[in-house]
């Protein structure tokens, strides 16, 4: 190699380093590599997107839910809390007709009397009553005039109700003459310590042998006649304030 000064050979030529030839193969790898980095950088473009829209899709969706959710909560909150309906109570128990009669059939009384014989066997208390139920209990206490009981009686109403209710009371001869009552009132079975007072019916018992009197047969008082007597009156009586 020349000197550049002398032009003549350097002692000490550099030796340059041996060119190896391109290869094809080469070339084309290159182009793979970035044909595939490409592909990576628009899969992850695509995926970017695809990330974005869901992320719009599920924002746009929260946004329409999100009115809905708060109105179920405040209609939630201020309603009226649910009522659910209450069974509609039974009509009391009243008392229409009460007679007393030597015989009570589904029809009722036979005749209405005022006063019966001592000795008349078996009397009763006809009851009309509204609105009993199967289940009840109607009762009779039997009281003398100083209210001493005499007699008790009772019937547990079945399906099919009665229109009259029979309260029976033996009468053997043993009872004094003079005024009596009977006191009837109705229970909600016959555990039922608490029963309702409906009505008191006062009758008179006559001696033994005597004829029972009718409720048609009382004798009418006569404003005309004075003859120094007082017209007897059997009183029937009404529903007592303090009960049997």
């Amino acid at each position: 190699m020349r000197s550049a000064r002398t032009g003549r050979p350097h002692p000490n030529p550099i030796p340059r380093a041996p060119t190896e030839p391109r290869s094809w193969a080469g070339g084309v790898g290159r182009v793979l590599l970035a044909a595939t980095l490409l592909a990576a950088l628009a899969a992850c473009a695509t995926g970017e997107a695809d990330d974005a829209r869901r992320g719009q899709s599920r924002a746009a969706t929260r946004g329409a839910e999100l009115p809905a959710q708060q109105a179920t909560r405040i209609a939630s909150q201020y309603a009226s809390p649910a009522v659910s309906p209450q069974p509609t109570a039974p009509a009391a128990t009243g008392l229409e007709a009460l007679a007393l009669s030597l015989r009570v059939d589904s029809g009722g009384p036979d005749g209405e009397y005022d006063a019966v014989p001592a000795d008349a066997g078996t009397v009763y208390a006809g009851a009309k009553l509204s609105h009993l139920r199967p289940g009840q209990q109607v009762r009779a206490v039997w009281r003398n005039a100083d209210r001493v009981d005499i007699g008790a009686s009772a019937v547990d109403i079945t399906d099919p109700v009665p229109a009259w209710v029979a309260l029976p009371l033996a009468l053997n001869g043993s009872l004094p003459t003079g005024d009596y009552a009977v006191y009837v009132s109705v229970a909600d079975g016959p555990d039922d310590d608490a029963p309702v007072f409906l009505n008191s019916l006062v009758f008179r018992v006559t001696g033994s042998g005597s004829a029972p009197v009718r409720a048609s047969d009382r004798p009418a008082a006569n404003p005309d006649r004075d003859d120094g007597e007082d017209d007897v009156e059997i009183v029937i009586e009404d529903i007592e304030e303090d009960g049997p």
